[in-house]
């Protein structure tokens, strides 16, 4: 990827004019990538760009648990130097997912000990807004608000402005990062061109977050989980001495927002732990709601025609169950992907996209390997499904007890490592082999 030490282009001569759509993560990372190779780079916000760190109304789910994982944290501090240190200053510290979690995880508790892979808890908004602080400081960048993108324009197959309500913004790249909200494949249709197929997992997730002030009292946890069944839920600490505390359920079994309700539903989970904590702290407010009906996935990369200089990534191209963190960090993964592209000339939208659905595809086995499970999941599975949950199941199970296949675990997850390769891993295949039969 372009290196990020000094100025964003620092070495490489800058040209052109970039449209970012979104500014939300994936947008500002997006941008921060492209102003390393466009004279200008202009984000298109439809929201009202608060100037502290708030929620805004395009991002309903701000209000709930959010991580950055390893991999992530890397492709961050890369882009902005010292971005966790100033993180750091208000709370945000590297937690240990095997050391520091309680983790409760298919009817069996995980093992802990130190395995050098960290999630970053933190508030949506306080992320979104120190990153938009770094990207409004680079030279070229402009961030615009309230200022809702309404169309592309094109001439001879090639990108070639935006339309920004009554204005035309002319443009040599167009970065479709506007989240689930996208019109790009209704836009695609406007100018002629095959839209998307769209696969969609529906599972009618509900969830409900509540800040808590951490109680004094020390425990040998610093993040508590209990997942893997139809109601779930997360206690993470986050900036300000706060926990930030999640109930999930899924098939509209959704969480309650006040109490006592709230807790009586923390209580209807598998173990205590959570309840009991909930007990000792104090509440700060009601809960924050949010429903989830489906994963909706955008197969940009089979179209037989896409015109040139038009790219989408993050929500807009894919949407995950949430409830399982991976959002941020697929973002990042796929800016370090942008950034690859433009450096090699950014010849193909094809080729981009291609390389998008295979981060994508990645995150997609393993989320809806968790949700795939209950009968309820409406969906196709994908060819050779029994066979490929056969497999998870037992790689889920023998990462209970073995520290080699938590490793692997830990190492997908995180997304440093590839599902079909910690699967082929002779060593950890000997342990599902022996394991996984009594703990699946």
């Amino acid at each position: 990827m372009p290196s990020s030490s000094g100025p964003a282009g620092s070495g490489i001569r800058r040209r052109g004019r970039a449209a970012v759509i979104g500014g939300s993560v994936a947008g500002l990372l997006a941008a921060r990538i492209a102003a390393d190779r466009f004279a200008e780079v202009d984000v298109f916000e439809r929201d009202q760009l608060p100037d502290r760190p708030e929620a805004r109304r395009g991002t309903p789910q701000a209000e709930h648990t959010h991580a950055l994982l390893d991999r992530g944290k890397e492709i961050l501090e890369d882009l902005f130097p010292g971005f966790f240190a100033d993180m750091a200053t208000y709370g945000v510290l590297p937690l240990d997912t095997a050391a520091d979690a309680r983790w409760f995880h298919r009817g069996a508790w995980k093992m802990r000990f130190p395995s050098g892979f960290a999630g970053y808890p933190m508030s949506r908004r306080l992320l979104e807004w120190k990153v938009r602080q770094r990207v409004a400081a680079l030279p070229g960048v402009r961030i615009r608000d309230g200022a809702a993108v309404s169309g592309l324009r094109t001439a001879r197959g090639h990108v070639t402005g935006i339309r920004v309500g009554g204005e035309e913004v002319a443009t040599d790249l167009v970065i479709d990062a506007s989240g689930r909200g996208t019109r790009l494949p209704a836009w695609l249709a406007d100018l002629g061109y095959p839209t998307p197929p769209l696969t969609r997992i529906h599972v009618d997730l509900g969830y409900a977050t509540r800040l808590y002030r951490r109680p004094a009292a020390v425990r040998d946890w610093a993040i508590a989980l209990c997942s893997g069944g139809c109601r779930a839920g997360y206690i993470v600490p986050i900036e300000g001495g706060l926990w930030s505390v999640t109930l999930v359920g899924y098939f509209g079994d959704h969480p309650p927002a006040d109490d006592p309700e709230f807790l009586g539903f923390a209580r209807s989970l598998p173990v205590p732990d959570i309840h009991a904590a909930l007990l000792e702290a104090e509440p700060l407010g009601p809960a924050a709601r949010y429903r989830f009906a489906a994963y909706r996935w955008h197969r940009y990369e089979r179209l037989p025609a896409f015109p040139a200089g038009v790219v989408a990534m993050g929500d807009a191209v894919c949407s995950f169950n949430p409830a399982f963190g991976q959002g941020m960090t697929t973002a990042a993964v796929e800016a370090e992907v942008l950034g690859d592209w433009l450096a090699s000339g950014a010849a193909s939208t094809a080729a981009f996209q291609r390389r998008v659905a295979a981060i994508v595809r990645d995150v997609w086995l393993m989320a809806t390997s968790e949700d795939f499970r209950f009968p309820e999941t409406e969906g196709r599975r994908p060819r050779g499904w029994p066979a490929m949950q056969w497999l998870m199941d037992r790689f889920i199970a023998a990462s209970n007890d073995d520290p080699l296949a938590m490793t692997r675990f830990l190492q997908v997850m995180h997304m440093h490592r590839r599902p079909v390769r910690a699967l082929a891993d002779p060593r950890v295949l000997g342990t599902m082999l022996l394991l996984g039969e009594d703990r699946s």
